[in-house]
């Protein structure tokens, strides 16, 4: 009798540990998925492709959707100051939804292509393939592909990469959305900025265009840098 119990006793036991080596297991694995999900949404250094810039005369592929005059950048890792991608970075290894309008409302936290659903990433694909200019698109989606321009004036052009021709048509497009997206105060107020910096790292100081005004207060800082000149 005394060995029945030991045996079922270890019996019971072993099913026991063997029951928590699976949770165990099971909780690793799941842990494991989750890191490698993040891990592609959001771009830690690894193997992937890394990105490339499409100037404006170039139309790139993205998930099915075509981007007519790109200043995009297009791949799946484009790294930040933090050592994550750029929220501005179109990868399309992303799963993206089409069908959906780009004013499908993008809350402030996902203003990050990869954090984005899938269906707010068709719909901002559906806004960059439309042109870039449907008035009644969600605010953030404009400035989400502000971003990029703003990377690669201040980042690229900074290290030597972006042509005058290129800063040129990126200014370009900066005023044809303030032509569209202008009545928004925080995008006149971001765009206004990056306009006039642009200007005084590049431009002539005694030719200074009339689209810079420098009484406005969101050009305060680019004319504390002017003067510093």
């Amino acid at each position: 009798m005394e060995l029945f119990l030991v045996a079922l006793a270890m019996t019971v036991l072993y099913r026991i540990a063997r029951a928590l080596f699976r949770l165990a297991a099971g909780r690793r694995e799941r842990e494991s998925r989750e890191k490698l999900l993040k891990d592609a949404e959001t771009g830690r250094p690894g193997t992937a492709e890394p990105a490339r810039w499409f100037g404006s005369m170039e139309t790139p592929a993205v998930n099915g959707y075509s981007v007519p005059g790109g200043l995009v950048y297009v791949g799946e890792k484009l790294l930040d100051y933090s050592g994550f991608n750029d929220p501005c970075l179109l990868n399309p290894s992303l799963r993206a939804v089409s069908g959906f309008s780009p004013s499908v409302p993008l809350p402030e936290q996902r203003l990050h292509y990869g954090k984005m659903t899938p269906e707010q990433r068709g719909a901002y694909l559906s806004w960059l393939a439309g042109g870039r200019n449907d008035p009644d698109a969600a605010l953030p989606y404009v400035f989400l592909f502000f971003y990029g321009l703003e990377r690669r004036l201040m980042v690229d052009a900074q290290r030597g990469a972006v042509s005058p021709e290129e800063r040129a048509d990126i200014v370009l497009e900066i005023l044809r959305l303030l032509q569209i997206y202008g009545e928004h105060r925080a995008f006149r107020g971001h765009a206004a900025n990056l306009l006039a910096m642009e200007w005084v790292l590049w431009g002539i100081p005694d030719d200074r265009p009339g689209y810079i005004d420098f009484t406005d207060r969101y050009c305060a800082r680019a004319s504390a840098s002017m003067d510093a000149r």
